[in-house]
This record gives C-alpha cells, structure tokens and sequence, in this order.
C-alpha cells in the first residue's frame, strides 16, 4: 500500500524519484528473503517511480546474504554506532553483552563485499566521552557521511539540569567540530550537521533537524501503517500520542492528504513558529529554536527553546568565527 501511496504522491506532484528510508527497530530482522519480498512490492507498486531506498541498522545481523541483496537492490546502509568500542557500552544484546565485536563485524563484512552500499554512520552525542576520541573512531570506519544525533531531550526530562546539559553539550560539540576540521585534510568524511551549521550561518538556510523553520518535509509511516508526524517525538512519553497522532494510516488516506493533516497538527501546538523567547535572539533565523523533540514541554509544549539552546547558539557563534576569518558574511538575525 505504501508502494500505491507513493504512485499517487509521485503522479500528482509530477515526481521522478521518491526517498524511502527503512527503519526501526532492526529492518535487517525481516531476513533477507522476506526483506527482498518487500523492497519488490514496493518497487513494483511505486510503477515508473526511482526509488531511492535506504536502511538503517546497527550492522550485527549483516551477513554476506544481505550484502549480496543490497548490491542487488542498490540500498544504501546507514550503520548506528557510537564511536569505538569503549563508547558502546549501551549497546549490548539479550544476553547483556556488548554488540560492539558484531557490529563492528558487520561494518568490515559491508565494505568489503558491497562497499559502495556503505552510506554512512550515525552516533548519537554522548558528553561523557571525549569528543576527539569518537570523532576519530568513526572517521576510521570510512564512512562518506557521519550524522551526529542530539540525545531527544524535553524540557520535563531536563529538569534543572537543562543549563548544565546545554553547556555541556556545546562543549563537546565545538572540540569536536574543531577536531573535525583539523583531520579533514586527511579523510574524506563529512559531517553533515557542521556541514550545515558552517552553511547555515552564512546563508540562513538550515538543511538539517537540528535547525531551521519546521516544516513537513518527511511522513513516518509504521510497522501497522498508521502515519505518524515525528516518531522522535516518543520522547516525549505518553502524551506524545496527542502531538504526533495523524489519526490515519496508509488505507485511508493519500501522501497530499497526510502532509496537510501534518502541518495543521504542527500549527496546532506551535511547531511551526518561534517560541516567545528566541524572537529577538542572533541566531533564530538559522536555530528556530531547534529540534522538535527538545522544545517540548507539558506546560507549554512547543513554545520553548531547544533544551540545548546555550550549547547550540555557542556552536553557531564557533561556526560564525571560522567563516568570517575565512572572509565569509554572515546571516545573523538582526534583533
């Protein structure tokens, strides 16, 4: 069904290609033959439509199988991982063991027998490590793209520790982005929220989550088909139901249709507007206030800054001082 979905989207926007992005859970789970069932009646329902198809997984269940069918299906693979194997002591299996020898096994397995499939790596920040130390791990698993995550963290959870978290996670960011461009030179892996970050304080324009105007730019179907308007935002715990619950599925109602339900459910809790507080700050034409799961709160839901605003505006301002010394102007919001 969601195959037909995309045909309807795709005729009717006059599309030639339609991202779609596996994710969980685990995809790799399915098994390669129920996988490769999928992926063919998604393409064969798409009709005419380029599918460009990528999956994420944490890598411990790739076999020599899977590769053959990534080749085969021309998917690219994105790898969770957070950093090396001293920083993955929360990834462990049933057992409670440490998934890091499979993972990592997983990782070597893909490059050598689909290493074109290899996209990137994800890794969520974690302040407690040494920035340098991650960043130099995940530049040796020669990825092309690293993604940096920011831990989903609302208002309610923060707590009276929002300050010293915000603070904390500017820190880390800045040693790292700092790091990055030092050993740049001598890997070809990008970093794609400092990519956009040294972009966006020259252009305004944010191309990634963590800033820039909200908008729909993506629909989050499940595993039952029911749409869903930003499944980060289970963050937020169980209220969450009532910020991203579209009330339809992949049954009943089109792609066009869902884009609307979502933008008006975001209008609804003030998703899509500045909060009160970030009106008159340097950077809210680039920040706009952040990530949605970190602006929310039970008292004034989207209407707050990012839980990490202090850590993200001192990240722009380093962004800002490596452009303008290399003589480039910047778009900081005129207050």
């Amino acid at each position: 069904m969601v195959g037909l979905r995309i045909r309807e989207l795709s005729v009717y926007r006059g599309l030639q290609s339609f991202n779609v992005v596996l994710h969980g859970g685990e995809p790799l789970l399915l098994g390669t033959e129920r996988l490769g069932t999928v992926l063919h009646e998604l393409r064969r329902a798409a009709g005419g439509v380029r599918l460009n198809i990528s999956l994420q997984t944490n890598a411990t269940l790739i076999s020599q199988e899977f590769c053959q069918l990534f080749v085969r299906e021309g998917i690219a693979i994105g790898v969770s991982v957070d950093g090396g194997e001293k920083h993955s002591g929360s990834r462990i299996d049933h057992n409670g063991r440490s998934a890091w020898t499979r993972t990592i096994g997983g990782v070597n397995l893909l490059k050598r027998c689909a290493p074109d499939r290899f996209a990137g790596v994800l890794c969520v920040v974690n302040s407690s490590y040494d920035p340098c130390e991650v960043i130099d791990e995940l530049l040796a698993l020669g990825a092309p793209t690293i993604d940096l995550l920011q831990p989903f963290l609302p208002h309610d959870v923060a707590s009276t520790a929002r300050l010293e978290t915000a603070r904390r996670f500017g820190e880390w960011m800045i040693k790292a982005l700092n790091h990055w461009m030092r050993v740049g030179n001598s890997n070809s892996s990008r970093i794609r929220v400092f990519d956009d970050a040294l972009r966006a304080v020259c252009t305004g324009h944010a191309r990634t989550d963590w800033f820039g105007p909200r908008k729909v730019s993506y629909t989050v179907v499940d595993t039952g088909g029911a749409y869903d308007l930003l499944d980060q935002l289970k963050a937020v715990g169980a209220e969450s139901h009532s910020i991203r619950d579209l009330g339809s599925t992949v049954q009943n109602c089109s792609l066009s249709e869902v884009e609307s339900l979502s933008q008006d459910l975001l209008r609804r809790s003030n998703g899509d507007v500045l909060p009160d507080g970030c009106c008159d700050c340097r950077w809210s034409v680039v920040c706009a206030a952040g990530h949605l799961p970190s602006r929310y709160s039970r008292e004034r839901m989207f209407n707050n800054p990012s839980t990490y605003c202090e850590g993200i505006m001192a990240i722009l301002d380093e962004c800002a001082n490596i452009m303008e010394t290399n003589g480039m102007t910047i778009a900081r919001s005129q207050a």
